[in-house]
C-alpha cells in the first residue's frame, strides 16, 4: 500500500511523504494497468525497475530543490505550481533522470525511446547516457540538444537552442564537459571534447570549440574571451586550448 501525507510547508510547497510496501508489485500493477497487459513475472519486473525505484527516492527528494532553483533563477516564475506545470525544461530533466537509470541498467533501446518521447513532448533532446548534476535549469528549452558523452556539473543554466554536441565520428568522449555554475546563452554551440571552466558564461550565439578557463565570459564566432577573472580584455583573446582537469563533482547516478 502507499500512504500519502499532505501538509503545507511555508507558502509555496506541498510536502508528500511516501511509504511504500511491496514496491515491485505496486509498480507492476500500475504499469500493467496502463499498458492493459497481463502481469509480467515479478522477478523480471523487479530486475528491470528496482534500480529505477532506488533512484526514485532520491529523485523525489530533489523535486523541491529543482523547483526552488527555477524560482530563484527565473524572475518570470511566480509560484511552485506554475513551475511544476509550465516549465518543459524541468520536465525534460526529470524524465532524463529516469531514462539515464534505464540506460545504466543496460536497456539502451528503451532509454533511447524514452528520450525520443521527451523530445516530442518538450522540444528538448537529451541523450540518456548524458551525465547531469544537481540544480540543472533549462530555461525556455526549445531546441536544446545534449549529446551522449556530455558531462554537466551542478548549478548550470542553459537557454533555448543551445547545443552541447560532438565533433567527428569517433567513439568515446566527444562531447563537452560543463563544470559548476556555467551559464550558456540562447543559441550557443559548445562542440567537441572540451571543458568549460567553473562559473564561466557563454554569450548567445557563440560557437566554442576549445577549452575555456574558469570565470570567463566568451562571445562571438569563433568564441573569444572578453572578460577573465572579472577583468575586461581590450580586444578579446581567442580561447587557448588549455588542458583543464576534468570535472570530478557529484553526478546524478
Amino acid at each position: 500500500m502507499i500512504a500519502l501525507t499532505n501538509q503545507r510547508q511555508g507558502k509555496n510547497f506541498l510536502r508528500i511523504d511516501f511509504v511504500i510496501v511491496d514496491k515491485n508489485r505496486i509498480l507492476l500493477s500500475i504499469v500493467s494497468s496502463w499498458l492493459k497487459i497481463p502481469l509480467a513475472p515479478e522477478a523480471c519486473f523487479g530486475l528491470l525497475f528496482e534500480p529505477v525505484y532506488r533512484f526514485g527516492g532520491k529523485g523525489f527528494m530533489s523535486i523541491r530543490e529543482d523547483i526552488e532553483t527555477v524560482l530563484a533563477r527565473d524572475p518570470a516564475a511566480r509560484t511552485w505550481i506554475e513551475v511544476l506545470l509550465c516549465y518543459p525544461g524541468l520536465h525534460a530533466v526529470w524524465l532524463h533522470r529516469l531514462n539515464h537509470q534505464i540506460w545504466r541498467l543496460g536497456c539502451t533501446t528503451l532509454a533511447r525511446f524514452g528520450a525520443h518521447w521527451v523530445r516530442f513532448l518538450t522540444g528538448i533532446e537529451i541523450h540518456p547516457a548524458a551525465q547531469i548534476g544537481r540544480r540543472f535549469f533549462i530555461d525556455h528549452g526549445l531546441g536544446v540538444v545534449i549529446g551522449e558523452t556530455t558531462v554537466i556539473g551542478d548549478d548550470v543554466t542553459v537557454y533555448q537552442h543551445v547545443t552541447l554536441g560532438g565533433t567527428g565520428k569517433k567513439k568515446g568522449k566527444r562531447h563537452p564537459t560543463i563544470e559548476n555554475g556555467v551559464v550558456i546563452g540562447a543559441g550557443a554551440k559548445v562542440l567537441g571534447n572540451i571543458t568549460i571552466g567553473p562559473r564561466s558564461q557563454i554569450g548567445s550565439g557563440s560557437v566554442v570549440v576549445k577549452d575555456i578557463p574558469a570565470d570567463c565570459t566568451v562571445v562571438g564566432l569563433p568564441g573569444k574571451i572578453i572578460i577573465r577573472d572579472g577583468k575586461r580584455l581590450a580586444n578579446g583573446d581567442e580561447i587557448a586550448a588549455e588542458s583543464l582537469a576534468p570535472y570530478s563533482g557529484d553526478r546524478v547516478d
